[in-house]
């Protein structure tokens, strides 16, 4: 098993493929799309409809990031770092800050919050080619209980996913991402 502090295949300037195994579920080659909206999901929150601008860019801030994870051009802390190095599996966060989003607060009224999104991903030795996401949330940083205490609750969601897809090679055919 490698190393938990090892720096993330999505940063080491080398190409590999997206796979998608959390909820909702994606068929190979539907990948990035099924992530793109969760991703949407999370942005829009419980606003009935995101300003078209806002949303645009939040799709295209999303794409940006997962083109520099394939190409291997994330860079580290800022952009991706690996999360609970101490226990399996490795797993590593994908960073957006201060997305544009859609809230509506107690008083009913509906308005945009910048807000901090994370996605969970592997990068299991038994699939060098490829990084496999498992679960987008809000980093939340401003409620009752701590912002640690709730990403280890979305951490764990995401070995979940991951444990999941153990025995079915989470859904890859072939060691070949480019098939």
């Amino acid at each position: 098993m490698r190393n938990f502090n090892q720096p993330s295949r999505c940063s080491s300037h080398e190409a590999c493929a997206f796979r998608w195994f959390g909820y909702p579920a994606a068929n190979l080659k539907g990948d990035v799309e099924v992530a793109l909206e969760r991703f949407i999901s999370i942005v829009q929150g419980d606003s009935e409809k995101l300003n078209p601008y806002l949303l645009a860019d939040a799709k295209a801030q999303f794409l940006t990031r997962m083109d520099l994870a394939s190409t291997g051009e994330l860079k580290p802390v800022s952009m991706i770092k690996p999360v609970d190095t101490r226990n399996p599996p490795p797993l590593f966060e994908i960073r957006w800050q201060g997305i544009q989003a859609g809230r509506r607060p107690e008083n009913g009224n509906a308005k945009h919050a910048e807000i901090p999104i994370r996605m969970y991903h592997s990068e299991p030795e038994s699939q060098p080619g490829y990084f496999i996401g498992h679960h987008i949330h809000e980093k939340i940083v401003n409620g009752l209980r701590s912002p640690n205490e709730l990403q280890n609750e979305e951490i764990e969601t995401a070995k979940g996913h991951y444990r999941r897809g153990l025995n079915t090679n989470w859904g890859i055919r072939s060691q070949d991402p480019s098939q």
